[in-house]
């Protein structure tokens, strides 16, 4: 009669699930770090648009509003 330990069994499915979730992970953290860029990105080019008269009517300077970008 052979034992058959299920625990190990486990632990090896697991373990190579993991192994090939961690690739797939990776590309997606890379994708939303890539979104994540984009939008500030995109919210400096409003900032740049906007005239020191308009940031000054919101009651911030344009140094201000650079950091509270940069800083979400």
């Amino acid at each position: 009669m052979s034992t058959y330990n299920m625990n190990t069994m486990m632990t090896n499915r697991e373990m190579a699930l993991a192994f090939v979730r961690v690739p797939f992970q990776a590309v997606k953290d890379v994708f939303v770090a890539f979104a994540h860029a984009v939008s500030r990105a995109e919210q400096l080019e409003t900032l740049n648009e906007m005239s020191d008269e308009d940031l000054a009517a919101r009651g911030m300077t344009r140094a201000e509003a650079a950091q509270a970008i940069l800083r979400s």
